[in-house]
Formats: structure tokens, sequence, C-alpha cells
């Protein structure tokens, strides 16, 4: 069973598409539970490890103005001071920096048939009809939907574009 499916149940698949695919927002509690422990600091650590080059330290949405943080790379220090400073991890495209990101890429574009882009940080979102997501949750927001992300504790989330015309 694909993970998308996985999350979905028990909705199907068809359903999700004809009621919520590029058209509302929907979130499941406790679903994603089995991804608990997938995105840690030991993850970003083997990501930065490799000199992945869309590597970001914002700041409430802003990218940092100083040069050294500006590239789009990070090393470990950079991340986690940043980090410990208040800033937003967010590691975009990591599905070509690490391959178990690629499979996970790889088994959305096989259920949608569309480019995935995987990435992640350390907020939860939280939409203008307020989803207020604990450990374990998850949250579908189609393209163009207004959402804004909000951490209220030191958390980490991953979220996959699926790239549809």
């Amino acid at each position: 069973m694909a993970i998308l499916e996985q999350l979905l149940a028990p909705v199907t698949l068809t359903d999700f598409s004809q009621n919520y695919f590029r058209k509302n927002p929907y979130a499941v509690p406790s679903k994603a539970h089995f991804l608990k422990n997938f995105v840690s600091w030991y993850l970003i650590e083997e990501i930065l490890a490799t000199g992945h080059n869309d590597c970001w330290l914002p700041f409430q949405g802003k990218l940092p103005q100083d040069p050294n943080l500006a590239q789009g790379t990070l090393n470990w220090d950079q991340a986690r001071t940043g980090f410990s400073q208040g800033r937003t991890v967010l590691i975009r495209h990591s599905e070509k920096a690490h391959p178990v990101l690629a499979a996970v890429a790889r088994d959305f574009f096989n259920v949608w048939g569309f480019p995935v882009d995987a990435f992640f940080n350390q907020e939860e979102k939280r939409t203008e009809w307020r989803c207020w997501l604990k450990e374990g949750d998850w949250l579908y927001i189609p393209a163009g939907y207004w959402h804004k992300a909000q951490a209220v504790t030191e958390s980490w989330h991953m979220s996959v574009g699926v790239m549809s015309s």
C-alpha cells in the first residue's frame, strides 16, 4: 500500500481526488503516526553532509541577510545555531539529497503521476480555518490555498508538493 493510501484510509484515492485534491484542505488525526520518527536531527545532519544546495534558515518567513547563510548550503553548526536562535531549518528538494526521501517522492509520483518536491522544516501547519496538528497528524493543503505555519513547540514536519498542472 502506498504511503498516501495509508494516510488517506478510510478515504480512497478516488474519493480524495474527487473531493479534495486541488480543491479543499483535508486533515486527519494520527494517520501519520507511523512516520513519527522519520524526520530527525540525524536525517538533517545526513542531508547537510551531502552539500545539498537548497538549505535555508528563514526567520519569520524571510531569508537571512548574512551572506554566509544566503547561499543555499548549510553546515551542521549553522543549522543548529540558527534553529536555537528561532530560525526555521528549511530543506527544499530534499528528495534529491537522501534516498529515503527519494523513495517517498517516488511513492507520491507513482500515485499521482506528477513531479514531486519533498521538503521539511520544524513548523506545524495552521491554516485560516485553524487546524492545529499534533504528533502523527497530517494535513493536505491544495496549491494556492493561503496558510501560515506556526510552531508552538520544537517540532518537525515534512511536506510533499505535487506539481500538477
